[in-house]
């Protein structure tokens, strides 16, 4: 284990000793009534204390830290998308996009993160979003496109790391609706034609 992970553990737990001490329940706030001669006794009816609803809420790296950890262990895992999406209530209802809910984003670093791990095509990712069976012209409207788009930007930042005789490696391959997409992605984020061609391949049409 790393020193800086030790660290973050260390203050993770510290923190939350002081968040539960905070959360103490004050016993002389809580209303009792006991009823002798066996009648039913109510020990607490009070409502969520002040201290109870602060230790609900722990500070951003902390929550942070946790869901990254969270994350980094479906990946290890191998669970299901579907697990994911039920983990993070994540739900698709008529009418509305799952990228409107904060927790989408959670969805969308399993995935990118999982494919990451297993050096997995851009095509492979087309594919397992479903986005071959679309028409081209709905691609582009959906949530999985968003998904496609963010694994495209991550490989993309990867390459600029590398070579750029590993670039084709790296981004290379697919269908020609892949490829275009792929290829509308990459000027968006500043690649200009060349680089586009380089990443893609030399026979590949490339929008300017």
């Amino acid at each position: 284990m790393g020193l800086m992970h030790r660290v973050l553990l260390l203050a993770t737990f510290a923190l939350l000793c002081m968040h539960a001490k905070a959360a103490g329940f004050d016993h002389d706030k809580v209303p009792r009534t006991v009823e002798r001669g066996g009648g039913a006794r109510q020990l607490r009816t009070a409502t969520m204390s002040d201290d109870e609803a602060r230790v609900s809420k722990l500070p951003s790296f902390i929550e942070s830290f946790v869901k990254n950890r969270k994350i980094e262990s479906w990946i290890q895992n191998k669970v299901t998308d579907d697990f994911v999406l039920s983990e993070l209530k994540l739900v698709r209802l008529p009418g509305t996009s799952l990228a409107d809910d904060p927790n989408f984003k959670l969805f969308q670093k399993f995935k990118i993160g999982g494919w990451l791990e297993e050096k997995a095509t851009t095509t492979k990712a087309w594919e397992n979003l479903g986005l071959d069976s679309l028409p081209f012209d709905q691609v582009s409207k959906t949530d999985e496109f968003k998904t496609y788009t963010q694994y495209v930007t991550a490989l993309n930042k990867k390459a600029s790391k590398l070579d750029i005789d590993q670039w084709h490696g790296l981004l290379s391959g697919g269908s020609p609706e892949e490829l275009m997409a792929k290829a509308m992605i990459l000027r968006t984020l500043g690649r200009d034609v060349l680089e586009r061609r380089v990443m893609l391949g030399g026979h590949v049409v490339v929008p300017f």
